[in-house]
């Protein structure tokens, strides 16, 4: 009997490739030239984790200096999700990227207890039910770009030795596509926020002046402190002194105010980001907001169901809602209704929560706009403000990965929304 395959020589010779050979060959077709590299990471991601039947496949890029790597791609198995846009500090991890750098993959069967992985086991691993990783850097030249990891929900898992293959492969294809994409393609797929490089310069050399002025200033509001509370102790409470002193300290506590916020903008807090419900986080912090905005402003929190969880250290999510809903009190002189919403938008982009802060207070004016991120710079009558509360804002969301945008009604509000990355789908 004659071959049927020597006989049809245009026969499809898919049907006799291994499944992973079969995906490399996939992964290889896929042309930076016809696909935006956002669309071509999501077939990429898809075949992988298909292929290796891993619940999550990601690709990481260098951000920032190389001080991050941020997700450009993330691909859920069980749910056939994608997201973007995670933010990883390289400090945070330094036994895992430390690991990165030696190793063609990083087999980790047991990521809990892997020295290599462990140290993201409770902000990262733990939350997603991650139990193992398999994860390859991607190198250009002998330098490494970022990574694509593989992570694997359920009874921890062996790697065998062609599925570790598989993975390096997957990385070197990734780099290929890099190698041939256009720079402008980068730009628009990593979102870098170092791109900006004066922008970035500008807010280096903000923190280090903020740092010194905290410093010394702190000293100086110590010694006055002091003495104001000398000749209030001295004084007969009611005589002109006492009152003097009286505002002196009250002056001083504004002052320390003051300087919490510059060290807060001057330090590079490392914190401890991890994957939490936004919407479970904000329910639990709601009367603590209520208490901050006063009896004349009501809070009105809506939020949609099924929106995931995002990575980001819980205390600055905190810090972000609390100055919005605070600059929207501010707006609202007359008392009101602040809404507090948490959702998602198309237009946003795929896989982001959306948290909205919105007022009813007028609006912000067209020939200042422009500048409400700009340090120290307040529309806020002398002593009430100190234009430091939507950069805290902004350098929060950016910490986070993510991004904020204002939509501007004159006449009528203003809404401040945070996009941050989703890390999971509930």
């Amino acid at each position: 009997m004659r071959d049927p395959a020597a006989t049809d020589p245009g026969q499809d010779t898919a049907l006799f490739r291994r499944p992973m050979d079969d995906a490399r060959l996939r992964i290889s077709r896929l042309s930076p030239a016809k696909l935006e590299l956002s669309e071509l990471f999501r077939k990429l991601t898809e075949i992988a984790a298909d292929t290796l039947e891993v619940e999550r496949v990601g690709v990481w890029l260098f951000v920032n200096q190389r001080s991050a790597i941020r997700c450009v791609c993330l691909f859920e198995r069980s749910k056939r999700l994608f997201s973007e846009g995670a933010t990883l500090r390289v400090a945070d991890f330094p036994s895992y990227f430390a690991s990165l750098k030696v190793r063609k993959t990083v087999p980790a069967e047991s990521a809990a207890h892997d020295p290599r992985t462990n140290e993201l086991q409770e902000s990262y691993l733990a939350p997603l039910g991650i139990t193992s990783m398999l994860d390859a850097p991607i190198l250009i030249d002998g330098e490494m770009l970022g990574v694509v990891c593989h992570e694997h929900v359920g009874r921890p898992r062996e790697w065998a030795t062609e599925e570790r293959d598989f993975a390096g492969s997957v990385a070197d294809l990734v780099a290929l596509k890099l190698k041939g994409a256009e720079i402008e393609q980068l730009r628009r797929v990593v979102h870098d926020l170092d791109s900006d490089r004066a922008a970035r310069r500008r807010r280096e050399s903000m923190a280090h002046m903020a740092a010194g002025v905290a410093h010394d200033f702190r000293n100086l509001l110590v010694i006055i402190s002091g003495y104001a509370q000398e000749i209030l102790h001295e004084a007969a409470p009611d005589s002109m002194a006492g009152r003097h002193a009286k505002e002196i300290l009250q002056t001083a506590a504004r002052g320390n105010a003051l300087t919490a916020e510059l060290t807060a903008i001057a330090r590079d807090e490392r914190g401890h980001p991890q994957v939490i419900d936004p919407a479970e986080h904000l329910g639990a912090f709601l009367p603590s907001l209520k208490k901050a905005v006063g009896d004349r402003h009501a809070i009105d929190f809506q939020r949609a169901s099924g929106l995931g969880r995002v990575f980001i250290e819980p205390s600055q999510l905190e810090r972000i809602v609390l100055n919005l809903i605070l600059n929207a009190r501010d707006a609202m002189s007359a008392g009101g209704t602040i809404r507090l919403t948490l959702g998602s938008d198309e237009k946003a982009g795929a896989g982001h929560v959306v948290m909205a802060v919105t007022d009813t207070g007028g609006g912000i004016e067209a020939e200042v706009i422009d500048r409400i991120f700009d340090p120290f710079f307040t529309t806020k009558p002398r002593g009430r403000g100190t234009g430091l509360g939507l950069t805290i804002v902004q350098q929060a969301v950016e910490r986070a990965g993510g991004d904020l945008r204002v939509e501007n009604r004159p006449g009528v509000g203003a809404t401040f929304m945070v996009l941050l990355p989703r890390v999971s789908g509930i």
